[in-house]
């Protein structure tokens, strides 16, 4: 038998999925779970299983919105964690140059402040539902991993072929 009972909500899991249709949790709750075609249950147990992201593992065990917040906390700060990793390097690669290092630091702080007042935009159009701090905590994820990314295209990568100074980061899932 199939039950969502994620504290989630199958409406938070929709929406996270991009649907953006709100569901009735209550009246998705009350229906009586449904048993899945024969046919299908076959063809699920023949999938491979794919890895799954750790936030994604983490969503799925939290019981309660508390618990979801930390696993977006957790996952902001990992991919935070990894931008100061990649943005230190780019500083060692610019660090002969002091006009790019100048014009690299200045960016990285104009964006810090872009991403800050974008995201607070987004809790802020989401503050009546308890999935703003997760729709908030979602966009620092994706402008972070977006700009670790950036950062090692433009300054850790070489044209000729070498090898880059970081591995390719973790994209936007």
């Amino acid at each position: 038998m199939i039950r969502f009972t994620t504290p989630i909500g199958l409406a938070a899991l929709l929406f996270l999925a991009g649907c953006g249709e709100a569901v009735d949790q209550k009246a998705l709750d009350a229906r009586p779970a449904e048993t899945p075609p024969p046919a299908a249950a076959q063809t699920a147990a023949a999938e491979p299983v794919t890895a799954q992201s750790p936030l994604d593992i983490c969503l799925r065990a939290a019981t309660n919105t508390p618990a979801s917040d930390a696993c977006f906390s957790e996952e902001d700060k990992q991919r935070t964690q990894a931008l100061n990793q990649y943005t230190e390097a780019a500083v060692k690669q610019l660090a002969d140059d002091k006009e790019a290092l100048d014009a690299f630091q200045k960016t990285q702080s104009t964006w810090q402040g872009y991403r800050d007042a974008y995201c607070n935009a987004v809790y802020t159009y989401w503050r009546d539902g308890t999935i703003r701090s997760a729709k908030a905590m979602e966009c620092r994820i994706d402008l972070t991993a977006t700009r670790t990314h950036q950062i090692w295209k433009d300054y850790l990568t070489h044209p000729d072929g070498t090898p880059p100074v970081l591995p390719e980061p973790l994209g936007v899932d």
